[in-house]
């Protein structure tokens, strides 16, 4: 006639959540469950002849908490950086286990150069970019409970042909075209 529910963190039932008589239905809803907890429970049936043994216990664990919202760490926002080697990095977010990230010449991000999804570590080797433009990333953490707001939209600018030359001014410099892009030059300087 009517059912006994327990929920416990404790497989064993030494402390309960949820310790309900007189259940009518054969389901209950049980909520504010904490996210990323295994939970027990087991029922058993009641009528005025007396009451069942419980059930065989069974567990089921929440999804995890959504992580937290990512920091960006290098390229240094508004930085001015040559095409060599760049590297994008960010800090580990806690409860993330992959990581988004958006590369655009637009700082709202309509269209986008990189979007590449499921990154396992905290930095990416950015492909060829171009000279004298400016570009703008973020990235966001994922988790199976969901992902984080993106973090916030860090910009750098690549360095132009014309600006090396200027820095460089003083000093005798050579440039080399690289056979693999017509677009890259190795530079040499003479101190």
């Amino acid at each position: 006639t009517s059912y006994s529910l327990q929920v416990s963190t404790d497989p064993d039932f030494k402390t309960t959540l949820v310790d309900e008589t007189g259940i009518t239905t054969t389901s209950k809803n049980i909520p504010s469950l904490a996210n990323g907890t295994t939970y027990y429970w087991r029922v058993k049936a009641v009528n005025t002849g007396g009451e069942s043994d419980w059930s065989e216990v069974w567990s089921f664990t929440t999804i995890p908490a959504i992580p937290e919202k990512t920091t960006l760490a290098s390229p240094a926002n508004n930085s001015v950086i040559q095409l060599i080697d760049l590297v994008l990095q960010w800090e580990t977010a806690l409860k993330a286990t992959s990581y988004s990230l958006q590369v655009s010449t637009d700082p709202d991000f309509k269209t986008t150069l990189v979007d590449k999804t499921e990154i396992t570590t905290t930095s990416i080797e950015m492909p060829v970019l171009s000279n004298g433009t400016t570009y703008y990333w973020r990235v966001k953490a994922v988790n199976t409970g969901g992902e984080s707001d993106w973090s916030e939209v860090w910009s750098f600018s690549t360095i132009s042909k014309d600006a090396v030359c200027q820095i460089y001014s003083s000093k005798s410099i050579y440039i080399y075209p690289n056979p693999a892009d017509k677009e890259l030059y190795f530079i040499g300087i003479n101190d």
